[in-house]
């Protein structure tokens, strides 16, 4: 085989009747091995050929189902980033101002929370939050998701990569509004007894 006969048969549709068999076989793999890139990229290709969105709706449940059992799987995580690329709000062209108060993106902002919760040191589910992080404009929002997570530090003291997501965090409050938000040092401060106590 050659390599323009190869790449050739990459870019060629998938017929419609072997969609069905391959997204169920790529379903099986994936829930065993998740970290499987040929059947990431036949459903990537699949779905590509769908015009509709049930498609990615159907890939997010999945991978939702996929972290219960394997939440440290690079490639899954990767493949969610892929398919709500493809959806609103996380698309390029959307209203960054107000993507934080959109349900699939506080959605995924719970899923984060949940796997971090349930494994320690979550490097991929905080990777996405990171992510997720890059979209968030707005002070408020940027001054929320501080909030939450010196909150969520505070409860898990031995967690370095929720640390480095605060540190993240922190940053681009800094970069994007300046060093004189008056919001920050009260929600870092933390309660100290009065001299008169």
């Amino acid at each position: 085989i050659t390599s323009s006969s190869s790449s050739s048969s990459l870019s060629s549709p998938i017929l419609p009747k072997s969609r069905k068999a391959l997204l169920e076989s790529t379903r099986v793999i994936l829930l065993i091995n998740p970290d499987n890139h040929t059947a990431w990229n036949v459903r990537r290709r699949i779905i590509m050929q769908d015009e509709s969105l049930a498609g990615l709706e159907y890939e997010l449940k999945m991978l939702a189902l996929i972290f219960t059992k394997h939440p440290k799987s690079g490639a899954a995580w990767a493949h969610r980033r892929w398919a709500l690329s493809l959806l609103d709000p996380f698309k390029e062209w959307c209203d960054a101002s107000c993507i934080y108060k959109h349900k699939r993106f506080q959605d995924e902002l719970k899923l984060c929370a949940q796997n971090s919760a349930m494994n320690k040191n979550n490097y991929y589910s905080w990777t996405h939050r990171i992510w997720l992080l890059e979209k968030i404009s707005a002070k408020i929002s940027l001054l929320a998701e501080l909030k939450w997570c010196h909150e969520w530090v505070s409860m898990h003291v031995s967690e370095h990569t929720g640390l480095h997501y605060l540190h993240q965090v922190f940053n681009k409050i800094m970069a994007l509004h300046g060093r004189r938000s008056r919001m920050i040092p009260a929600i870092l401060r933390r309660d100290t007894p009065t001299k008169n106590a």
